[in-house]
């Protein structure tokens, strides 16, 4: 049985969510045009590829990930992640991430609900053809709860984007938000 197709979710989805399940407040983050995006961040997140490859080429260094929520229900997986380096234990992304699991095969699906890799990694490495499909660009002030998981409080501005990734037949598998921090 294959995942649902998705009813319009908020721009903001699944991250949002996890606000909510905490109390917090959210902040609406400024939409940016992708020509609006500075560099270095442009380079890291205005392109159609993975984050994981992305982020561990421009760094020079794998990455690990530390999983702060995750939850399942019925074939949706979501968890609000931090990426790191490996070496230098640095936070180089925050974000949320909801994976539709069971339009991807079973040992791809216990990789993923492991949570000890990105999905960026896992899928790769499983050789899973698919996309990534930006749908939009944002700046945000770093809150409280942003503060504390990427460990940063001088950053006056995050940088980020909305994005899915696709299988090679369209079909979403997963809605993702993923912002950087001061780089």
């Amino acid at each position: 049985m294959e995942c649902p197709t998705p009813v319009k979710q908020d721009f903001w989805f699944p991250l949002k969510q996890f606000y909510q399940r905490r109390s917090l407040a959210w902040v609406e983050p400024e939409p940016l045009a992708p020509d609006a995006v500075p560099e270095p961040y442009h380079q890291l997140l205005v392109h159609q590829k993975d984050m994981t490859p992305t982020l561990s080429a421009h760094y020079g260094d794998d990455i690990l990930i530390t999983v702060h929520h995750q939850q399942r229900v019925g074939n949706h997986y979501s968890r609000e992640v931090v990426l790191k380096l490996k070496h230098s234990q640095r936070k180089i992304e925050w974000g949320g991430i909801q994976i539709c699991l069971n339009a991807l095969p079973e040992p791809t699906q216990r990789l993923i609900t492991k949570a000890q890799l990105p999905l960026g990694f896992i899928l790769n490495d499983q050789k899973v053809p698919h996309r990534s499909r930006p749908l939009g660009f944002f700046r945000m002030h770093p809150d409280a709860h942003i503060q504390k998981v990427l460990g940063t409080s001088d950053a006056p501005w995050l940088y980020g984007r909305r994005n899915q990734l696709l299988l090679a037949d369209e079909r979403v598998i997963a809605e993702i938000v993923e912002i950087l921090p001061s780089c």
